[in-house]
């Protein structure tokens, strides 16, 4: 029973959370703020009526540094570390582990 317990309430955190970070971004309109989530449809009152908005991320990415620049594909998040001084890593992960 406790097992079950642990693993309900777990989930309940996992799904929680997970909806929770949906809203990730926020934009400002005429000095007033609304967090927003991409691929999801937004509304804003205007004087003219309310106006739909709908923030979505391109297919395609592209990374950009002074060195090279590189597409890549927005499943994948770009990840830079420093090593030393003059030596940085970058690495192409998705949230489940999968990259290079």
């Amino acid at each position: 029973m406790r097992t079950s317990l642990k693993i309900t309430l777990s989930l309940l955190i996992l799904f929680f959370t997970k909806a929770h970070s949906q809203e990730d971004y926020t934009i400002e309109i005429n000095g007033e703020s609304f967090e927003i989530s991409l691929d999801k449809e937004f509304q804003y009152q205007t004087k003219d009526g309310v106006k739909n908005i709908l923030l979505k991320q391109k297919d395609t990415l592209t990374y950009n540094d002074e060195m090279f620049s590189f597409n890549f594909f927005k499943d994948y998040k770009v990840g830079k570390t420093k090593i030393e001084q003059g030596i940085e890593q970058l690495m192409l992960m998705t949230p489940e582990g999968d990259g290079f």
